[in-house]
């Protein structure tokens, strides 16, 4: 019997807007896995994908599809998502397809994508090479919503942490973009550390709200934007007993730069995201007598750089966090498979995940 699929295709032409269809898979390759995705989040990069922006790119494929009329047609594309976890459904009928690029496969197994380019995760069903999975060994008593951000969000959390400065207990990390999956992680994650976070978001009719949500993930100070190069606001961070060492940035413009300058002599400042199109501009002085370094973050570049292994034992402690209660997943809310269209919402992309329909 052919299975069939919803998946979310963009044509490849930014100006075009990503499409739900009903997908023909066929019949299962004996080289292939069908697995099932149970979450699968949108990302600041899944925009960039689409936008044709991001380095790694997908295949552009033909599916056949069923049109609104019930029509059959083919369309060229790609499967949109670059993350999520999906439970394995059925193995092909060769042996090398059981083989994942961690090990072994059975039908039950979670799984999450090895690479960012081989296939889309916004998709209900996906036939799937082995050697572009991970399987997780470690998941018992976890959800979707706590595993399916691992690759991408908890892990650029947890390396920039890591890997960046050398951080001593009681030093502050300042980040923008504070309620975004990879702030809300970093929060919780430096303070199971000991670092402590001053955290910059937009203002918003909803500010306390927010800030209440935040200070419960364990913020420690919390910033509008608006405010960074407020008399209060220096005259706060100034008064703080241990240096902010470490500037982490994913929006750009004018409030990055601003919240530059609250870095210590000899700071860093590193730049994960750009969800504004507005460049940063340095002054000298930075760079002169701050003697403050600037640099980029690529979650890609630790993983291939690094074996198979290393990924795994990275996620099973983070995944440990999440069993004993440290580390709450991101906030999140459904997107229906009719609203393709909030695909783009540059606003809703760190909260939303697509459901199985």
């Amino acid at each position: 019997m052919s299975i069939w699929s919803k998946a979310v295709i963009s044509t490849g032409n930014p100006n075009d807007v990503p499409q739900v269809y009903d997908v023909e898979l066929g019949m299962l390759p004996s080289n292939k896995v069908l697995i099932k995705m149970l979450m699968a989040p949108i990302n600041p990069s899944d925009k960039f994908q689409l936008a044709s922006l991001y380095p790694e790119k997908k295949d552009i494929l033909d599916f056949q599809v069923r049109d609104k009329d019930g029509n059959m047609k083919t369309i060229s594309g790609f499967v949109g998502g670059m993350e999520g976890v999906a439970e394995v459904v059925q193995i092909g009928s060769d042996s090398s397809a059981s083989q994942a690029a961690n090990g072994e496969l059975k039908v039950g197994d979670w799984v999450v994508p090895s690479t960012s380019g081989k296939f889309g995760t916004w998709a209900n069903l996906v036939f799937a090479s082995p050697e572009h999975l991970i399987a997780l060994r470690n998941v018992e008593g976890l959800t979707p919503e706590q595993v399916g951000s691992i690759k991408v969000n908890a892990s650029t959390s947890y390396r920039m942490l890591k890997d960046i400065v050398a951080l001593n207990p009681g030093d502050y990390v300042i980040q923008n973009g504070a309620n975004s999956g990879v702030g809300q992680v970093l929060i919780q994650l430096a303070k199971s550390w000991g670092y402590k976070t001053i955290n910059v978001v937009r203002d918003r009719p909803d500010f306390a709200e927010l800030e209440a949500f935040l200070k419960n993930l364990g913020a420690d100070i919390i910033i509008k934007d608006t405010e960074l190069d407020s008399e209060n606001t220096k005259k706060l961070i100034s008064s703080l007993d241990n240096p902010v060492r470490l500037a982490i940035n994913c929006i750009g413009g004018d409030p990055a730069v601003k919240m530059s300058e609250h870095l210590c002599v000899g700071g860093t400042f590193v730049t994960y995201g750009a969800m504004s199109p507005q460049p940063l501009s340095i002054s000298a002085i930075s760079f002169i007598f701050q003697d403050l370094h600037f640099m980029g973050y690529w979650i890609a570049k630790w993983y291939n750089s690094n074996p198979k292994s290393k990924w795994v034992e990275m996620w099973d402690e983070i995944h440990q966090m999440f069993k004993n209660g440290s580390l709450s997943h991101q906030k999140m809310k459904a997107l229906n498979w009719n609203s393709a269209d909030d695909l783009l919402d540059t606003e809703s992309l760190q909260i939303l995940l697509i459901l199985k329909p």
